[in-house]
Order: structure tokens, then C-alpha cells, then sequence
């Protein structure tokens, strides 16, 4: 018994971190195509999505912010998933952060959750 209340009440913290930290984001709908780039703390990164075999493929390119004359300092790294809809995919920042991709049922959109501090621009 004792076993069954740790577990439900480790899963209620579980809830309301959750509930917590989705009152703490920012969301954008993006569509096939069109991509958001978005700085985060020292990075800047690039996100855009294509609908391919039933899901999201989904690329996330991060990297230093580009320098004065627009060249990036080190390299990149670059993630390419495919992301069902119904199982969001979150990409975890070296800072801590989390951006959280999901894939709408209708795979014509697809949800951006970021933090609030994050600064983007949609791309076309």
C-alpha cells in the first residue's frame, strides 16, 4: 500500500511540474515549409517540418549566434526526426531548456513550444 501511495503521489508532482512548466511556454503553429528561427540564450537555431509517411519530419539545426558578419563561430548540429502525431518530440537545450514539437493529427501543423524568453522569427 505504501508502494501505491509513493507512486501516485510521485506521479501528481509529475502533473503539476508538468502543468507548471506549460504555463511558463510559448507556442506557435507552424506549417510544411515554413520555418521559425529562434535565439536562445548563447545559440540560434533553425526548425521547419515536412509531412512525410503519416508524420512530421521534423529539422533542428542549433548553433552559436552568427558573429557581426554573419558567420557562425563552431559548428552546427542538426537533428532530423519523424514526430507522430499524439507523441511530441522535445529537443533539450545545453542550457536546460526544452523545445517541445507536436504534431498535429491533421499533419498540416505543427506546435512550437518554447520558453518565453526565447526570441524568433517566422520564415517563409
Amino acid at each position: 500500500m505504501n508502494k501505491i501511495l509513493a507512486f501516485a503521489s510521485a506521479a501528481l508532482v509529475a502533473v503539476a511540474a508538468t502543468a507548471a512548466v506549460a504555463e511558463n511556454v510559448r507556442s506557435l503553429v507552424v506549417t510544411p515549409g515554413k520555418g521559425v528561427s529562434f535565439y536562445m540564450g548563447s545559440k540560434h537555431g533553425i526548425t521547419h517540418f515536412v509531412t512525410e509517411d503519416g508524420a512530421c519530419k521534423l529539422t533542428v539545426a542549433i548553433g552559436e549566434k552568427p558573429d557581426q558578419e554573419g558567420m557562425n563561430p563552431t559548428g552546427t548540429s542538426r537533428v532530423v526526426m519523424s514526430v507522430v502525431p499524439g507523441k511530441p518530440a522535445k529537443v533539450e537545450t545545453s542550457e536546460g531548456q526544452s523545445l517541445v514539437f507536436t504534431c498535429n493529427p491533421d499533419l498540416k501543423t505543427m506546435n512550437f513550444d518554447m520558453p518565453p524568453d526565447f526570441k524568433y522569427t517566422p520564415k517563409n
